[in-house]
């Protein structure tokens, strides 16, 4: 599998970094909330790009093999951005071309 020779790279972490600061700096975006069904991983992500765990929804969702799963919830409000960034001199612009 191709996925797996991209593992632990920090590729991802990067990725939804970047998506913030665009949300954030570039539409104004006030807070951004991602749901998470039970992936470990994906909740190291989301902490490292200053997201806090704002809860978890106990057995919301059926996962395969017809189980009940948790999903757990992440956001990061602007305030805590500003804060995260307030010493950094410039903010990243990106241009989409459609």
């Amino acid at each position: 599998m191709y996925g797996s020779l991209f593992w632990n790279k920090g590729i991802i972490t990067e990725v939804v970094g970047v998506v913030i600061d665009f949300l954030f700096a570039e539409i104004g975006t006030n807070r951004i909330t991602v749901h998470d069904i039970q992936n470990i991983t994906s909740g190291i992500v989301m902490q490292k790009n200053g997201m806090l765990l704002d809860g978890i929804l106990r057995e919301h969702s059926i996962r395969k093999g017809e189980t009940f799963g948790d999903l757990v919830c992440y956001a990061i409000l602007r305030k805590e951005w500003v804060s995260k960034h307030s010493n950094r001199k410039y903010y990243l612009t990106i241009y989409i071309y459609l």
